[in-house]
């Protein structure tokens, strides 16, 4: 599951930062990369990392919609698992008017 996940990453870049540390690296961040099907914690240069990137244009998003894109579920299918399909009704029919 994804909170699964991000516990695994998380617990994982923490090591990665107490390795830095240990090496005096300086100016670095630890990162998350992807390669192939498999997620890896690294290190990058500060600068790099904090570069501003625009959501918009990957083609993950259907903002017309709110749903994720199946470009964005077939990439996140390695690390999150397949989608389970499901319906979601978002009317509260309690305050419905008849």
């Amino acid at each position: 599951s994804p909170v699964w996940v991000d516990m695994e990453l998380g617990y994982k870049l923490g090591i990665r930062c107490v390795d830095m540390l240990e090496k005096q690296e300086v100016g670095m961040v630890a990162v998350i990369k992807k390669e192939k099907d498999e997620l890896l914690t690294g290190s990058a240069p500060l600068e790099e990392a904090i570069k501003m990137r625009k959501v918009e244009g990957t083609g993950f998003f259907d903002h017309e919609n709110l749903v994720p894109t199946s470009s964005f579920l077939d990439y996140g299918e390695p690390f999150m698992g397949r989608a389970k399909e499901r319906t979601i009704n978002l009317v509260d029919r309690k305050f419905m008017v008849s």
